[in-house]
């Protein structure tokens, strides 16, 4: 079972082995899920019985299939290399200057064109400032 994939197998065989006194033998492999939610709508169980000559033997297996997410298990993302993490901050900060910078040009040929031609007070013809020169 475990070689198949599952994430974990018990089986369970009781009755009577072999004495005339009956005993529960458990086999176990892997990870198994007794409690909680995940132990019904993850585990799936078989039960079935084996008529032997000194009495019945009741088999019950319990598998967690590979493809189960159990709710205990997590994921630890890589850690990236600090030369590139730096690399690609670098880049990042370099593309947010390029960006300002280009605003900065359009925003100043705007103004120029206004402030080439206006006064002191801003006015579009110049006003005092080009009479007194």
């Amino acid at each position: 079972i475990m070689e198949a994939g599952a994430k974990g197998c018990e089986i369970e065989i009781s009755g009577k082995l072999t004495s005339e006194r009956a005993r529960t033998e458990k086999f176990l492999a892997g990870t198994m899920v007794h409690t909680g939610e995940p132990a019904y709508s993850m585990v799936r169980r078989g039960f079935d019985i084996a008529i032997k000559k000194l009495g019945v033997l009741g088999v019950t297996v319990r598998i967690i299939p590979p493809d189960v997410e159990l709710p205990d298990e997590f994921k630890v993302k890589e850690a990236r290399v600090e030369g590139e993490a730096e690399a690609e901050a670098e880049s990042e900060a370099e593309a947010k200057t390029e960006a300002k910078e280009a605003a900065e040009v359009e925003a100043e040929s705007k103004e120029g064109v206004v402030n080439e031609n206006a006064g002191d007070k801003g006015d579009e013809q110049g006003g005092e400032a080009q009479k007194a020169e």
